[in-house]
């Protein structure tokens, strides 16, 4: 009699956590089970269960002790990532943000290359930058408008000492543009050869073409809806 009422209990047990797989992903987390019909003794199953769902899904440490938290998150739901975020799945390796990205700080990988944002010293910075070989990378911008804006200067390029400046967007409708500093060649211009296109109205266009005499520049002026050009200065240098 007791060898039968302990098979009545340890049969089912026995067949319900063979139920329990431990499989890795795909796997499914179902709220539903277990439900409050089945056996206690089958629990620690569920739970074995439970702990291999969140070590596939988040990529967990498997039986590896974490000595520290990897993010932590406040009551209103934001979320704090301590350390760096290295992107190795989702969609095309993309990190997506719907809020814009804000930085605060600055810590500088000791290796690799790529792009890097930061904020130090109250200077935001971005670098195109190898770590590796401890040098700068080209950097493009592409948009169909590029506009630096700053509360003082509009456009500022600083190198040795010496900077170009504007105090008001450079546009054809407002603003004035102004080249300070004890350069060598403070502005150069090309020589043009391309057909001329009206500069349209209320709008003016300089250019150097192919001057007079052999070998030198005349500066020529445009304006509004004419592609009739006006010298300024001719037979400028030699060897053009």
């Amino acid at each position: 009699m007791r060898i039968r009422k302990v098979l009545y209990v340890l049969v089912p047990a026995v067949l319900l956590a063979a139920c329990v797989t431990y499989a890795a992903l795909p796997n499914t987390l179902n709220p539903a089970t277990p439900a409050n019909t089945d056996l206690v003794s089958a629990g620690a199953g569920q739970i074995r269960n439970f702990k291999q769902y969140l070590i596939d899904v988040f990529g967990l440490p498997n039986n590896v002790a974490v000595t520290s938290a990897a993010m932590s998150i406040a009551t209103d739901g934001k979320i704090t990532v301590p350390s760096a975020i290295t992107l190795t799945t989702g969609v095309d390796n993309r990190l997506n943000a719907t809020k814009g990205v804000f930085v605060t700080g600055e810590t500088t990988p000791a290796s690799g290359e790529g792009l890097f944002l930061s904020y130090f010293g109250n200077i935001g910075w971005i670098y195109s930058y190898t770590y590796t070989g401890a040098a700068y990378r080209p950097l493009t911008l592409l948009s169909s408008t590029f506009a630096i804006q700053t509360s003082t200067n509009f456009f500022t390029i600083d190198s040795g000492g010496s900077s170009m400046s504007s105090t008001a967007p450079i546009s054809p409708a407002r603003g004035t543009f102004d080249i300070q500093g004890n350069n060598a060649k403070p502005f150069t211009m090309s020589k043009s050869t391309a057909a001329v296109s009206a500069p349209s109205s209320g709008v003016g266009l300089l250019r150097w073409e192919t001057g007079t005499n052999a070998g030198t520049l005349k500066l020529v002026a445009y304006s509004g809806t004419s592609t009739t050009g006006v010298t300024v200065v001719d037979n400028v240098g030699s060897g053009n």
